[in-house]
C-alpha cells in the first residue's frame, strides 16, 4: 500500500466510481466490473451509430485505465486517419505512458515521449503538455539526461504557470527541490 498515492473519483465517459490511484495515477482499485460495462456500452453505440470518433474516444479511455495498449494503439489509428489530432495527440501521450510504465525501454519511452510532446504542442493542449513534459523529464533523470530534464522541467513549469495550474507548479517545484543535478 506505500506506492498508494491519493483517492480520486473517476468521471470518464459517464462512469462515476471512486478508486484509489497509484503513483501514475493509474486506478488500482475501482468498480472494474461497471466501469467495463458502460464502456462497451459506449462502444456498442457509437458502432451502431456509425460514430468512428466517439469509439476511439471510449477505447482510449478504456486503455489509458486499463493499462491496454492494444486499445490505445486501436484508438491512436483511428484519430489518425479522421485528422482528429487533439485526441491523437493525447493517444500519442497515453501510448508514452504506458512505455514508460512497462519497464520497456526507457529509449523507446523518450522517444514516444519525444512524439507526444511535439503533437501536443501543436494543438496547444498546455495542460497535457505540461504533465507529459514533466513525466520525460522524470524519466530523463533516471536516464542521467540532466539538461533534458532540466529543459523539460523548465517548459512544465513554464506551461503549468501560463495556464494558472498552480496546484500542478507548486507540487511540480516541491518535487524539484530533491533532485539537485536539476
Amino acid at each position: 500500500m506505500e506506492k498508494l498515492t491519493t483517492v480520486g473519483i473517476d468521471l470518464a465517459k459517464d462512469v462515476i466510481a471512486v478508486c484509489v490511484l497509484d503513483r501514475h495515477g493509474a486506478a488500482i482499485e475501482a468498480d472494474r466490473p461497471y466501469a467495463e460495462q458502460r464502456w462497451r456500452q459506449s462502444i456498442d453505440v457509437a458502432e451502431k451509430c456509425a460514430c468512428a470518433l466517439e469509439r476511439a474516444r471510449t477505447l482510449l479511455e478504456m486503455g489509458r485505465r486499463l493499462g491496454d495498449r492494444s486499445l490505445v494503439e486501436k484508438a491512436r489509428d483511428t484519430f489518425s486517419q479522421v485528422g482528429a489530432k487533439v485526441y491523437l495527440a493525447s493517444a500519442l501521450h497515453a501510448l508514452a505512458q504506458l512505455d514508460a510504465r512497462s519497464g520497456a525501454g526507457a529509449t523507446d519511452a523518450l522517444r514516444r515521449y519525444d512524439q507526444a510532446i511535439a503533437a501536443l504542442e501543436e494543438v496547444k493542449a498546455n495542460y497535457e503538455l505540461g504533465v507529459a513534459c514533466a513525466e520525460c523529464a522524470r524519466l530523463q533523470l533516471r536516464m542521467d539526461q540532466h539538461e533534458e530534464a532540466r529543459s523539460n522541467f523548465a517548459k512544465a513549469l513554464a506551461l503549468f504557470k501560463g495556464i494558472g495550474a498552480a496546484v500542478e507548479q507548486g507540487e511540480l517545484q516541491r518535487e524539484l527541490t530533491t533532485f539537485a543535478p536539476v
